[in-house]
C-alpha cells in the first residue's frame, strides 16, 4: 500500500510539472516528448510543438512523437506531444505514468495511471462538454501552407475583401471600386455577380446569415446592409447604413467581420491611426456602439487590411473560437490574436503575394486570401 501511495505521489507531481509548461496548449496534458514512442487508445487530436506553437494531427494507436509524424516541428528546443485533458483516456495517462515511472512494475503503474486518469477527468469536467468535438485552442498558422492559387474573373477586379457564406459554402469577393460582389467557388470559379451602384471605395465585406451581407466604404467609414441577389443590382442610397467613424482619406475602414457567437462585429482602420473596433450595430434601429478592442501597437504591423472571426471553425474549442485573424498587406503577415491583442500564431505571406488585402475562413479551417491582381489563394494545414 505504501508503495502504491508513493508511486501515485510521483505521478501527481509529474502532472503538476506539466501543467505549468508552455510546450503544450492550454487544457492539454503531455503524453511524451520528441522522438519518443507514444500511443493513444482511440482516434485523438494530438498537439506537437513547443513555446505555444503547435502542429495538430488526429492519431490512434502507436506513433513516434516527431517531425515525420506531424509534418513539421518548432525549432529552438524539445517538442512535446500532448492531448486534451477532456479526451485523455486511461491509455494517455498510462503513457505519462510509463515515461515517469519506468522502474515501477507494470501492475502498479497501471493502477496508478487509472487513478490519475480519474483525477484528471474530475478536474476537467467543466470543460469536457465544450471540448468533446472541438479540441484545438489555436489554428497554429505556422502549420499552414499554400494549397491552391486561382485567377479571379474581371468582375472581381482589384479584389480587396472576401467572406465565406456558411449557407451556400461559397465565397463572395468584393473589389475596391464598388462595382460588384462576385460569388465564386472555393477554387475561384465565378458563379454569379450582383452589380453595385453609387459605391466608391468598398474595402470590407462580411456574411451575417440568411443571404445578407454588410459592406463597408473605406473613406466614408460607413457600413451598409444588403441582401445578395444573383444577377441583381443595388444602389448604395437605398440601403440601411451606419457610421463607424467620420469621413477620412484613404486610411479608413479596411475590413469588417461578423461574430456568429455574439452577434457583434469587428472592424479594422488601416492607419494614421490604426484601430481595431468592437462594434454593436443594429441596422433596423440605427443604433451603433463603437469601442476599441485593443491597441493595434501590440501587433507591430505597417497597416491593418482585414479582420476575421474564428467562431465558425468546428475544430476549435471555446477559447480558440474567440481568436481573430488580422491581415496586414504592407507587412505581408497574417496574425492569429486573442481579443486582448496577444499574438497566438503568425504566418509570413511574402512568398505568396505582396498585394493580399482580404481574408476569410470556412468551417474546416481552410483560409482564403484575395489579392488585387485579382487572385484567390487557398491555405490549408500541412
Amino acid at each position: 500500500m505504501k508503495r502504491i501511495c508513493l508511486v501515485l505521489a510521483v505521478v501527481v507531481s509529474a502532472f503538476a510539472g506539466h501543467a505549468s509548461a508552455a510546450n503544450r496548449p492550454a487544457g492539454y496534458v503531455t503524453i511524451c516528448k520528441e522522438n519518443a514512442a507514444c500511443s493513444v487508445a482511440v482516434l485523438t487530436t494530438v498537439a506537437f510543438g513547443r513555446s505555444d506553437q503547435f502542429f495538430y494531427k488526429q492519431l490512434s494507436g502507436s506513433f513516434v512523437c516527431n517531425e515525420a509524424t506531424f509534418g513539421g516541428r518548432i525549432a529552438g528546443g524539445v517538442n512535446e506531444c500532448s492531448v486534451s485533458n477532456s479526451s485523455s483516456s486511461s491509455s494517455a495517462a498510462s503513457s505519462v505514468a510509463n515515461s515517469s515511472l519506468a522502474s515501477v512494475s507494470s501492475s502498479v503503474a497501471s493502477s496508478v495511471a487509472s487513478s490519475a486518469s480519474s483525477s484528471l477527468a474530475s478536474t476537467s469536467s467543466s470543460s469536457s462538454a465544450s471540448s468533446a468535438s472541438s479540441v484545438m485552442t489555436s489554428l497554429g498558422l505556422s502549420r499552414y501552407a499554400l494549397s491552391g492559387s486561382y485567377a479571379l474573373g474581371s468582375a472581381a477586379a482589384e479584389a480587396s475583401a472576401v467572406t465565406w457564406n456558411w449557407d451556400t459554402d461559397t465565397l463572395f469577393v468584393l473589389g475596391d471600386e464598388g462595382k460588384a460582389i462576385v460569388q465564386t467557388s472555393k477554387s475561384g470559379t465565378q458563379l454569379n455577380t450582383m452589380t453595385l451602384s453609387g459605391f466608391e471605395d468598398t474595402e470590407g465585406i462580411t456574411y451575417i446569415g440568411n443571404g445578407q451581407f454588410v459592406v463597408t466604404e473605406e473613406r466614408l467609414q460607413d457600413a451598409y446592409l444588403l441582401t445578395y441577389t444573383a444577377g441583381g443590382k443595388v444602389s448604395r442610397s437605398s440601403l440601411p447604413s451606419l457610421s463607424i467613424g467620420s469621413t477620412v482619406g484613404n486610411i479608413g475602414i479596411e475590413g469588417i467581420t461578423y461574430d456568429r457567437l455574439s452577434g457583434k462585429y469587428f472592424a479594422v482602420k488601416e492607419k494614421d491611426s490604426q484601430a481595431v473596433h468592437d462594434l454593436t450595430m443594429n441596422f433596423a434601429t440605427g443604433a451603433i456602439t463603437v469601442k476599441s478592442l485593443f491597441s493595434p501597437s501590440l501587433l507591430s504591423l505597417a497597416d491593418l487590411s482585414d479582420i476575421q472571426t474564428l467562431g465558425s471553425v468546428t475544430a476549435l474549442d471555446t477559447t480558440g473560437k474567440l481568436n481573430l485573424l488580422i491581415l496586414s498587406q504592407e507587412s505581408s503577415r497574417l496574425l492569429e490574436v486573442t481579443r486582448n491583442g496577444e499574438i497566438v500564431s503568425s504566418l509570413d505571406l511574402s512568398a505568396i503575394s505582396t498585394d493580399i488585402e482580404g481574408v476569410t475562413i470556412d468551417r474546416d479551417g481552410t483560409i482564403y486570401l484575395t489579392a488585387q491582381t485579382p487572385r484567390l489563394y487557398v491555405l490549408k494545414p500541412r
